[in-house]
């Protein structure tokens, strides 16, 4: 192997790296929304004893989850 062509596997392994970086990174936005999303159903659970107002507030937050999810490319 030459010099050029260490180079080129090294410009790709650091591509590689980066790439992973990026999607640890989405994972870990993916995961904390994710759970922000859970505690705030628990709340909204705790706090309606009104079925239908539960549900209705839960599909908000769904709503809601699907958007940030979409916004961080997490999905």
């Amino acid at each position: 192997m030459d010099g050029i062509e260490l180079k080129a596997e090294n410009q790709e392994l650091r591509n590689e790296v980066e790439e992973l970086k990026l999607d640890n990174y989405r994972l870990n936005k993916k995961t904390t929304i994710l759970e922000n999303t859970i505690n705030e159903l628990s709340k909204i659970v705790e706090q309606n004893d009104n079925k239908v107002i539960c549900k209705m507030k839960i599909k908000e937050v769904l709503v809601k989850l699907e958007s940030r999810l979409e916004l961080n490319h997490c999905k």
